[in-house]
């Protein structure tokens, strides 16, 4: 009687991950997330607990200054925000 090789678990189970959030801060630093989920070989959501591999991070940092306010003080007329001390521009 020969026995069948179960699959590796890397092959049946897998990490999916969703698109990055926007920047959570419009002027200066921020935070994005996605969603992370363990999933089987046909899609499914599963417990965490069965993929082996390591978890993708599911937040980052991120830096966005698209929406900072001028600054009438920074004396090079670009506009900005200060954040710590540090101009945005």
């Amino acid at each position: 009687m020969l026995l069948a090789k179960s699959p590796e678990l890397d092959d049946v189970y897998k990490w999916q991950t969703g698109n990055w959030s926007y920047c959570s801060n419009k002027c200066g630093d921020g935070i994005q997330t996605r969603t992370v989920q363990c999933t089987d070989k046909n899609g499914n959501v599963v417990s965490d607990s069965y993929c082996t591999a390591a978890r993708p991070d599911d937040d980052q940092t991120c830096s966005d200054n698209s929406d900072c306010p001028v600054d009438s003080d920074d004396g090079g007329g670009g506009g900005g925000c200060f954040i710590n001390n540090i101009l945005y521009r």
